[in-house]
């Protein structure tokens, strides 16, 4: 059976068949219309929102306008400034309430430290100085009276140092023979090469000799562990070196404060106070917070002064001081570790090339080859 032609559809039948007039009312198409609300509320915010009403979760971060990286880089630097605020509030609070009460050392009270008027008008009068200073005729002393002999700060006797190169041995100290007084302000001369600071590192506990036997402030370093000569050198040794050493990402205050920190005795408000003072003593407590870029030469050795002073100990060890500084701001310098020797009875040993340093000591040695002149 073969198929007829096909049927040709009018339009207008089709415009006009029944089957189309039920399609307006057909409810189908509510569904999309039920979350027209929720779709149509994100752009209904300003398109250049503040920084302070960025939402916090990250999957909210992406803003019309704004990439994620960089929302997220908004988001951190406002969090950061927040953070820095803060920590000045809180470092401001802490002044403060420290300058309103002065804080009370229970630990031994610093010698140098513990009255700062002391070191200004020379009348304050401490035990802890009067243990240290020099065996010298006082006002009640008798003519004819015998002095009793003081302590020695530095004994070394037979010291000597080597280095080796391979097979090759380099005797740097040679039969050293060495004697300190306790309040003694010495200064130690000699050409580059001639021992001078392994000397110091000798002294200092910072190494050991090859042979002969050291005495510091009446300890035995040969008989002392590396952490028992740790907990010695951070009580008994204060450093001031030539390049001042100070850490330029820290203000001066936390220069002078790190020492400190093996104190495990010690409370932050006390730590805080001794740095004051210190920074004090040597003419900068207005620059705590100075950072050492923000300050002279001549400045920052007086913080690295400050430093070697706050633990109040019983040696001062100085390398080239002055080596560094303008003559103005050396004779600061030295004008202050003559107050330090005289005053407080701080026993100095520094070694200098400078004939102008070594002439405020008190008694000049000179090392050549090894071996004291």
């Amino acid at each position: 059976m073969s198929a007829g032609p096909p049927t040709k559809v009018d339009d207008s039948e089709i415009i006009d068949d029944d089957s189309i007039e039920d399609v307006p009312p057909v409810p189908v198409v509510t569904p999309p219309a039920a979350p027209a609300p929720a779709i149509a509320s994100p752009p209904a915010p300003s398109p250049s929102p503040s920084p302070a009403s960025l939402p916090s979760a990250a999957s909210d971060l992406a803003l019309p306008g704004l990439s994620m990286p960089a929302a997220l880089k908004t988001k951190l630097d406002e969090a950061e400034r927040v953070r820095r605020a803060e920590e000045e509030i809180a470092r401001m609070s802490a002044e403060q309430a420290a300058q309103a009460s002065e804080p009370v050392l229970t630990a031994k009270p610093l010698s140098v430290l513990d009255d700062v008027e002391g070191f200004v008008d020379k009348s304050v009068q401490h035990e802890t100085l009067e243990a240290l200073a020099p065996a010298m005729p006082g006002p009640g002393s008798q003519d004819g009276e015998e002095k009793a002999p003081r302590e020695l700060a530095l004994s070394l006797v037979d010291v000597a140092k080597s280095y080796f190169k391979g097979n090759l041995e380099v005797r740097v100290l040679d039969g050293l023979f060495l004697e300190v007084p306790q309040g003694s302000f010495e200064a130690l001369m000699g050409p580059s090469g001639s021992g001078k600071s392994t000397l110091l590192h000798l002294i200092a506990g910072l190494d050991r000799p090859t042979a002969g036997s050291i005495r510091v402030a009446g300890a035995d370093l040969g008989s002392m562990s590396e952490e028992q000569l740790s907990h010695w050198r951070a009580r008994t040794i204060g450093f001031i070196f030539q390049h001042y050493n100070l850490l330029p990402a820290l203000t001066a205050a936390q220069n002078v404060e790190l020492p400190l920190l093996l104190r495990t005795e010690l409370t932050k408000a006390q730590r805080a106070e001794r740095v004051r003072i210190a920074l004090k003593v040597v003419g900068l407590e207005d620059r705590l917070h100075y950072k050492p870029r923000e300050l002279s030469g001549g400045q920052e050795q007086r913080v690295a002064i400050a430093r070697a002073i706050v633990t109040d100990p019983k040696i001062l060890i100085c390398d080239e001081p002055t080596g560094d500084l303008d003559r103005k701001s050396a004779d600061a310098v030295l004008d202050l570790l003559g107050e330090l020797n005289r005053q407080f009875s701080k026993t100095i040993f520094m070694v200098t090339h400078d004939p102008e340093a070594a002439s405020r000591a008190t008694s000049k040695r000179v090392l050549s080859k090894g071996r004291l002149a």
